[in-house]
């Protein structure tokens, strides 16, 4: 099979898994395994270091695992490292101004826009009044601001070397960058969890959150702590220190995806939507 062909097989399936992943009718065990098996087959027939299909694989992992659980333990790329114990300090980068004023205002008239194609947020292996104690929020796939999506990815590549310089984090090769806009209103939360606590999700190294909403504010709550993480093994806890974020407008934060962190409960008095704590947030592969 030539790689074109291979290529447009992908993309199809592709294509076609998102929609399953998008069915809410579909056990997620179900739809996970579906995705799974499509990776093994794209992965089985790489040819080449420069693959085209190499950036597929990538989208099919994200998509089969963008509603992971927050599994503590953690999965370490490396059993050497699973015997060591070691304290992550805090450490994270607050940009201000991070799109210009005209993409701002894009970012909100594509969320208010698109109220009725947001998603309930989910979280993979619990069931729904599981997710219900552990997560609310809702999410909109990229696919509905491809053109918005690409410029904060690229603008994301783009600050990235001087983020890694500022918080003293080893350079890597970036695989690919992940993006979703997730929606916060009234009650809404993420209790504690790390990004990158499975084996399919060790490959994201650096989480990134844009924060954007309509002014005046019309919310209080919703800040994002980080935790000192003590790594014992493949085990992640909470240590001694912590800071908390203010989701400021239009300000992104940037911190490593493994280190615990939570969002606290959002208030907003009016319920509306359009006043809703918006954000683009995503990771940053290896």
């Amino acid at each position: 099979m030539t790689v074109d062909k291979l290529q447009q097989l992908t993309t199809k399936s592709i294509d076609l898994l998102e929609t399953i992943l998008d069915n809410s009718n579909i056990p997620l065990t179900e739809r996970a395994e579906i995705a799974l098996r499509i990776l093994e087959i794209a992965q089985s027939s790489q040819t080449t270091t420069q693959n085209p299909i190499t950036s597929a694989n990538n989208r099919i992992i994200e998509s089969a695992t963008s509603k992971i659980p927050t599994f503590i333990p953690n999965y370490s790329q490396s059993t050497s490292n699973q015997n060591q114990s070691k304290i992550l300090p805090v450490k994270y980068l607050q940009i201000e101004n991070f799109l210009e004023p005209q993409e701002l205002e894009a970012a909100l008239t594509i969320a208010i826009k698109n109220k009725n194609n947001f998603t309930d947020s989910s979280v993979h292996n619990k069931s729904t009044n599981q997710i219900k104690k552990f997560r609310q929020s809702s999410i909109l796939h990229h696919k509905f601001y491809p053109e918005l999506a690409k410029s904060i990815q690229t603008k994301v590549l783009k600050t990235l070397p001087s983020v890694l310089e500022k918080l003293n984090h080893p350079n890597f090769s970036t695989s690919n960058i992940v993006i979703q806009l997730t929606a916060h209103n009234d009650s809404c939360f993420y209790t504690i969890h790390s990004d990158a606590n499975t084996e399919m999700t060790a490959t994201r190294e650096m989480t990134y959150v844009y924060y954007f909403y309509q002014e005046p504010k019309s919310f209080s709550g919703g800040e994002l702590v980080i935790y000192e993480t003590k790594v014992d093994g493949n085990n992640l806890s909470k240590h001694n220190d912590f800071k908390v974020i203010e989701p400021r407008n239009n300000s992104i934060i940037f911190f490593p995806s493994r280190y615990l962190h939570e969002i606290l409960p959002v208030n907003c008095p009016t319920k509306a939507f359009e006043h809703s704590r918006f954000a683009f947030n995503g990771w940053i592969r290896r």
